[in-house]
């Protein structure tokens, strides 16, 4: 496969690509992610870090 030189265009389209995956990603695990950042998250995540 040849690499060929990316115009700012093509980088631009890319990267807001990957910006509207994140945050669909982001708006599909909303729930999951408001859980971990509730103090029952944080309690869960300290727990883990700890018994390392």
């Amino acid at each position: 496969m040849k690499i060929k030189r990316v115009t700012p265009r093509e980088l631009l389209f890319f990267l807001a690509g990957v910006l509207i995956v994140f945050l669909l990603v982001i708006a599909w695990e909303w729930n999951d992610i408001k859980d971990v950042i509730s103090s029952k998250g944080t309690t869960d995540i300290e727990n883990i870090h700890y018994r390392e």
